[in-house]
């Protein structure tokens, strides 16, 4: 399990507290809704890859996401590193 740490203005906060009685279970329902979306896109594409090239798919979600970060399937994602227009244009 990890821990993340989310800093935001209290501005925000109050807004939000105006719309959730608890903002720490919105923002982990938000988490695990993501991730949900996320799971089922990683394993449609490790399941399909699998069956394309005759690989066992390795058994439990865990195993399967780290399967498919072996397999290249998947990355970590990277922020963009903006270019100037002149970059652009070489």
């Amino acid at each position: 399990m990890a821990d993340i740490n989310l800093t935001i203005e209290a501005h925000k906060l109050k807004a939000l507290e105006s719309e959730f009685p608890d903002v720490t279970a919105f923002f982990q329902n938000f988490v695990e809704h993501r991730y949900l979306l996320r799971e089922k896109d990683i394993l449609d594409k490790l399941i399909a890859h699998c069956n394309e090239n005759s690989i066992v798919i390795a058994t439990g979600v865990s195993s399967q996401i780290d399967q498919a970060y072996e397999l290249n399937l998947i990355s970590k994602a990277v922020e963009e590193v903006p270019t100037s227009p002149k970059e652009d244009k070489e």
